[in-house]
């Protein structure tokens, strides 16, 4: 049985702020086959390790849920080893990796999914 994210939109984007300054954002977009991905996720580096990332995290792969979305994937480069613990810490494993140059950067590129 196929299932199909609820339609409400593209996508979403959240963004984290402290009342003066954005800490982070996240956003969620519709893909092909049921699925979501998880796009844009940064953290202005005073807002690690205080739980801003796995907020923005939570709160986008509850959309997904909420969307009757078949799981979320996301695209990433090798390296970011916060940045993975993150996403492993939520359930994500990593299904597939290849070499790419981004930005002018020779780099690996990653990704990852979950799937409830």
């Amino acid at each position: 049985m196929s299932r199909r994210p609820r339609d409400d939109g593209p996508g979403r984007m959240w963004v984290a702020d402290d009342g003066e300054r954005v800490l982070g954002a996240v956003g969620l977009t519709r893909e092909e086959h049921g699925l979501m991905r998880l796009r844009w996720v940064i953290l202005d580096p005073v807002a690690r390790g205080h739980g801003v990332g796995r907020a923005l995290l939570d709160v986008a792969l509850a959309e997904g849920r909420r969307r009757d979305a078949a799981g979320v994937y996301l695209w990433t480069i090798a390296g970011l080893g916060a940045s993975r613990h993150l996403y492993e810490q939520a359930g994500f494993t990593r299904t597939e990796e290849r070499p790419a140059r981004t930005w002018g950067i020779d780099v690996v590129e990653q990704r990852f999914d979950l799937k409830w």
